[in-house]
């Protein structure tokens, strides 16, 4: 799904997901997005914040909309209560066996998840393309919306035979038109028509526009 992204549109999905996670929401969507947009810094989010969607507008507007979620169930909870101190345990496998081997194991790929191979694939915000949910490093699975699936298809299919920019992301979510991140942008007084033209005409790495 993310096969054809270049470097710098992973990177917004990283932080598309880090911003998820720490609002405690269970998917990334295109308001996530939309935010790791402004952050990654560059060309395209300089056309968001001249626009007024800035950092700190958007995250105000992803909270104003849909609320800090709060987290539930994670195993260093459940384990707390019953009197096992998850970080601590954590602690002296590291101590014992090494960070990067405990993270090796922790992130291991279980062959009975056909949508998990053994080969490794990149994903938002997870260990060099390993599925992050791991009850040993207190961390749970975080998924892409639909919405956003269908946006990055789309990107994937116009950027054909490149990858993927962020540019191409933004062209994308802008194309689609229905998600929460072009109803934030329209409700800011952003002239998405606008935006949109500003966006296709965008440099890519190599000269070529992003249309």
């Amino acid at each position: 799904m993310f096969d054809r992204l270049d470097p710098a549109a992973r990177d917004v999905l990283d932080r598309a997901a880090r911003q998820a996670r720490e609002l405690h929401h269970r998917h990334v969507g295109t308001e996530h997005v939309l935010l790791g947009l402004v952050l990654a810094g560059g060309p395209v989010a300089r056309l968001l914040t001249d626009r007024g969607c800035g950092p700190r507008d958007v995250h105000a507007e992803i909270v104003n909309r849909v609320g800090e979620g709060h987290p539930q169930g994670r195993p260093g909870e459940l384990l707390a209560g019953l009197g096992i101190d998850l970080a601590e345990v954590r602690r002296r496998a590291e101590a014992t066996f090494g960070a990067e081997a405990v993270a090796q194991v922790a992130l291991r790929p279980r062959p009975r998840h056909r949508h998990w191979p053994v080969v490794r694939r990149w994903w938002p915000g997870c260990d060099g393309g390993r599925p992050c949910a791991s009850a040993l490093l207190d961390t749970e699975w975080l998924g892409c919306a639909p919405r956003l699936k269908r946006v990055i298809d789309a990107a994937q299919l116009r950027a054909t035979p490149a990858q993927v920019s962020p540019a191409g992301l933004l062209a994308a979510i802008l194309d689609e038109g229905h998600g929460l991140a072009c109803r934030i942008l329209a409700d800011r007084g952003v002239d998405l028509p606008g935006l949109r033209a500003a966006v296709r005409s965008a440099p890519l790495p190599g000269g070529q526009a992003s249309a």
